[in-house]
Parts: structure tokens; C-alpha cells; sequence
């Protein structure tokens, strides 16, 4: 069956970090979908630390996370509470239980409130589109784009991190 801890430490390679961490997600059900593109992401360290500072930039009341589904939570908010959560373990290896963000993932989108299996592409979009929603819907609050004309508005580190990267990437010369 699974791995202890020790025996999956015993089997790295001569020269790996010993910073590296191995944390996995519990799954509530047919939430592999979700685990997996979560795993993916936090394995990305440029998209974890922007969704670690969300909270520092926008924090909830009393630095507690508002409960799923309320007015006052977000799917990214709940993301920097998870990713948090992976960073504050001690050990070297270890389980999150995502319960929180599962349950806010569920009151955004209907889709995903039935225990089925779905594609990790369709969440993966669903993820990033809300996350960029959020921001822009942030941007629009603050004073210095009360000028902003509809239409013009900037691009998130979203838009920047995914859609310029593919961009670029397609634009290369194929080999």
C-alpha cells in the first residue's frame, strides 16, 4: 500500500535538498482532479509565493478564513490559507486536508458540487479564471484605476504568468 515517511526519505537520490518537502492532499471523494492541479501549482514557486501574498495584500478579519461559500471568501484566499498550511508543516512529509478550499470550489461552481470524476484541464481553467476574476475585480476597487476607461484594463499576473508564457513558448521556432 502506501509509503511511511521514512522508507520514501530512504529512496532519494545522493544530493537531494534536504529542504524538499513531500506533502500530500487527502482527497474527499473523487477530488484527485483537484489535488492534482493543486499539487502542480505549488510545485510552481512563482505562482505559490503570488498566492501567498494575497492574504498579505487583502487579509480577512481577525487574519481567520471567512467560511467557504461566505461573501467574504474567495477561491484564491482559500488557496494562500491552503498553500499556508503546506508551508507551516514541520516535518518533511506529511498530509493537508484541502476540506476548505474543496468546500469553497463547490459553493463557486455547481459543476463541482457533485462527487463525480471531472478533468483536471476543466478545473485547472475554472481555477485560473476565477483567481483572475478576483484580481481584476481588486484592481477595479482601487483608487488609482478610477480613471481606467472600460476595456482597458491591465492584465493580472495571471494573464502575465500563463498567457504571455504560452504565447511566447508558441512563438518559438520548432526544432
Amino acid at each position: 500500500m502506501g509509503q511511511t515517511s521514512s522508507s520514501v526519505l530512504d529512496q532519494l537520490p545522493p544530493g537531494f535538498p534536504p529542504s524538499a518537502r513531500f506533502v500530500g492532499l487527502k482527497n474527499f471523494g473523487n477530488t484527485c482532479f483537484i489535488n492534482a492541479v493543486l499539487q502542480a501549482l505549488y510545485a510552481c514557486k512563482l505562482f505559490r509565493d503570488l498566492v501567498r501574498q494575497f492574504n498579505l495584500l487583502d487579509p480577512p478579519p481577525g487574519n481567520k478564513i471567512p467560511r467557504a461559500g461566505s461573501a467574504d471568501s474567495s477561491l484564491i484566499q482559500s488557496l494562500s490559507f491552503l498553500f499556508g498550511e503546506i508551508d507551516s508543516l514541520k516535518k518533511q512529509t506529511g498530509t493537508v486536508s484541502p476540506d476548505h478550499f474543496v468546500q469553497q470550489v463547490r459553493s463557486e461552481n455547481e459543476l463541482f458540487r457533485v462527487p463525480q470524476h471531472h478533468d483536471a484541464q476543466e478545473f485547472l481553467n475554472f481555477l485560473l479564471n476565477s483567481i483572475s476574476t478576483t484580481l481584476h475585480s481588486m484592481k477595479r476597487k482601487s483608487p488609482e484605476e478610477d480613471d481606467q476607461k472600460p476595456g482597458d484594463e491591465q492584465s493580472t499576473w495571471i494573464q502575465n504568468l500563463f498567457v504571455r508564457r504560452a504565447r511566447q513558448r508558441d512563438a518559438l521556432p520548432s526544432l
